[in-house]
């Protein structure tokens, strides 16, 4: 763990700590001053002072950060399921929540379920529809399912979240593969350069979109090996 990852309850410890010698010395120096200063007394500032920072912080090295020593934490493994299909038995014996389905096509998602998160993105479309990050999710889902192609539906969620945001990312992302796959490459690539603008030049991003529009320009298809079969002639 980097001194970054530390809790923040735990710089705050240091911070005290340091706030305490701080203090500390200057009421020993007033003490020194007033003559009421003694080794015993010394020693019994100090140990206050540094003991009980220090005891928590052996406590801490001994057992860990304190939520993760709370048992309730400590949930099996399979867990995540049970709570998904409870959820999705609440749904089936109350259908009508949007926001329900859309959070157990979520945890479908998540669980990579991802026939189930298509059925639920489903029961959500009304919702679904208004949420540009959650039609996002929901075109990468069938379009996972369906092994990267655009079917009638799919083409049709990515013209409604290009309604939504013509501009987010994932949608100049979708946009562009639907105009490649319709074999619509000037299109495609004002998307794409419109999405590499997004992404400092020399990031793997950036030079991954350059290689994708010199392709484009070339007339070849960039899902394809270069040199798989002939040159698609690009739409004008």
């Amino acid at each position: 763990m980097s001194l970054w990852q530390l809790p923040a309850w735990f710089g705050w410890l240091l911070a005290s700590m340091a706030a305490m010698v701080v203090l500390a010395t200057g009421w020993l120096a007033m003490a020194a001053q007033s003559g009421n200063d003694s080794a015993d007394s010394r020693r019994w500032f100090w140990g206050l002072v540094l003991g009980v920072p220090l005891l928590a912080m052996a406590v801490y090295a001994k057992l860990g950060h304190p939520v993760a020593a709370n048992p309730a934490l400590h949930l099996p493994d399979n867990a995540a399921e049970t709570m998904v299909s409870k959820l999705a038995a609440k749904l089936q014996a109350n259908p009508d929540d949007p926001a329900g389905w859309l959070m157990l096509a979520r945890s479908y998602k998540v669980l990579g379920k991802l026939t189930d998160a298509d059925q639920a993105y489903e029961r959500a479309r009304a919702l679904a529809l208004t949420r540009v990050d959650d039609l996002a999710d929901w075109i990468q889902v069938r379009l996972d399912v369906a092994q990267g192609q655009f079917d009638p539906q799919t083409q049709e969620l990515v013209a409604a979240a290009a309604k939504l945001d013509p501009a987010h990312e994932s949608v100049l992302l979708f946009s562009g593969l639907l105009a490649i796959d319709q074999g619509r490459y000037p299109q495609a690539m004002a998307h794409l350069q419109r999405l590499q603008t997004r992404y400092e030049a020399g990031s793997a991003d950036h030079d991954a979109l350059t290689q994708v529009l010199a392709q484009l320009k070339a007339g070849q298809d960039p899902r394809k090996p270069q040199g798989a079969g002939a040159a698609t002639q690009p739409e004008k």
